[in-house]
């Protein structure tokens, strides 16, 4: 009784491929409309509320987002908040399962909810959400700038400090304790052939608004130059032990090559960072910056390296 249905379905076969040659497959295997999502997800409304006051611990802002998806759902949405003197901080969550709604009051500014978070160093005053931008489980995404935020709803929130760091450290002078050096002369307590280190030390000062996070670490470069390029370079590097100094001193160096190049290495740039993030960076004259280092280090500015 049943012989004739497989009889049917097997017969159907050489059937089915003719039809896939004649190029019809293709459009059988269309899928029906609205099944695939080219929308991206839409931000409903924003409202930031809270005060951060730095003089206490582990502060932070709520910030409450409603986003709506027609189809895929939502799978990942940011915001970006900017001091007045140009921080920025980034909170980006990832939807566990996406979702055609979503309706979440977002921690931000304490660790580890923000990169970076907020500091005691930070400026006071109007801070603002100054981005946001929502993707959904198809890859489609929409961004959304100040201005559409504030159309949105409250995009702003008070930072309030009674003192903080904004000014970058500045360089006093410096010493280059290693002026010549042997690249063949190991240090002491090494096998032969272990290549020697360079040092030198940086006097940096820092200052702030009623508080100082003091000099953090920096970094130099010097380079051998052959035909007024560059070919080789050394580049110190150090970290103060201590922070919240307005004067400090920090020691840099770094262990040369076997192979380092023979001959003079000037300094070309330096570039030093207060704990609150606050950088300066100085370039040499003869690179087409504008500081002679020769004054900030009396005693010499190059290192040579004999063999």
């Amino acid at each position: 009784m049943h012989q004739p249905v497989r009889t049917v379905l097997k017969s159907a076969l050489p059937m089915a491929a003719a039809i896939c040659v004649s190029g019809l497959c293709a459009a059988q295997e269309q899928l029906p409309a609205g099944t695939i999502d080219f929308t991206a997800p839409m931000l409903r409304s924003i409202n930031v509320t809270g005060i951060v006051n730095a003089e206490l611990p582990n502060q932070s802002i709520q910030v409450d987002l409603d986003i709506k998806d027609d189809l895929s759902g939502v799978l990942e949405y940011e915001i970006m908040i900017e001091s007045p003197s140009g921080k920025r901080m980034e909170r980006i969550k990832h939807v566990a399962a996406p979702s055609l709604h979503v309706t979440p009051s977002l921690t931000v500014g304490s660790t580890p909810n923000a990169d970076p978070d907020f500091e005691v160093f930070d400026v006071p005053g109007t801070w603002r959400v100054i981005s946001a931008y929502a993707i959904d489980a198809n890859n489609n995404r929409r961004d959304y700038d100040e201005s559409q935020l504030a159309a949105l709803g409250v995009n702003t929130f008070t930072f309030v400090s009674n003192g903080y760091d904004f000014v970058a450290p500045t360089l006093a002078s410096g010493t280059i304790n290693t002026p010549t050096i042997r690249r063949s002369k190991p240090p002491k307590g090494t096998p032969p052939g272990t290549p020697p280190y360079v040092s030198a030390a940086l006097s940096i000062t820092d200052a702030g608004n009623g508080r100082i996070s003091g000099t953090w670490a920096g970094s130099f470069r010097l380079c051998h130059v052959t035909s007024g390029q560059c070919d080789d370079d050394l580049i110190l590097t150090g970290e103060s032990i201590r922070t919240g100094l307005e004067a400090n001193t920090l020691s840099f160096g770094t262990q040369i090559r076997a192979n380092q190049t023979l001959g003079q290495y000037v300094i070309v740039s330096l570039a030093i960072v207060d704990v609150a993030g606050n950088e300066k960076t100085y370039l040499s004259t003869a690179f087409g910056g504008e500081t002679n280092f020769a004054t900030f280090f009396p005693t010499g500015a190059t290192i040579f390296i004999n063999q």
